[in-house]
């Protein structure tokens, strides 16, 4: 997997993509939604970044959804989850660059489980055997 995301990296690494002021830890535990309205929480590592950065953290979460996999995208994603997420976002963003990054950022969480939090922690074994199924899926198709 290594090889593959260094060489798909390498093919995406001069894109010019979408720049913005970014959340930087954008995730359902940092956001509360109400009736026409998000409210973002936590804007700690806030600051002008490209804009894929948060569209990540936000659609990473899926991995936790229970998905067949002839319905995961080649990132890894639920295609539903994708398509639904770019109805309302606005901004530009290369595919590639994003297919990249998604595989990378669930590579780089997967890999970050040690084997004592392994051992001990539930939710550890549960995010690395839902990341590794999607990885591998993911990667197959990249």
């Amino acid at each position: 997997m290594r090889a593959i995301l260094h060489e798909q990296t390498r093919k995406v690494n001069k894109i010019r993509d979408t720049h913005a002021t970014s959340h930087g830890d954008f995730h359902s535990e940092n956001m509360m939604l109400g009736p026409g309205m998000t409210y973002g929480f936590d804007f700690t590592e806030a600051r002008a970044k490209m804009a894929v950065y948060d569209v990540v953290d936000f659609l990473k979460c899926d991995i936790y959804r229970d998905t067949p996999v002839d319905q995961i995208d080649e990132a890894g994603i639920t295609k539903t989850h994708r398509d639904m997420f770019f109805k309302g976002y606005k901004h530009k963003i290369d595919k590639d660059v994003l297919n990249v990054s998604l595989r990378g950022r669930m590579l780089l969480d997967w890999v970050s489980i040690t084997r004592n939090s392994h051992a001990k922690i539930r939710a550890d074994r549960i995010l690395y055997r839902k990341l590794k199924s999607r990885l591998d899926i993911a990667f197959s198709k990249a």
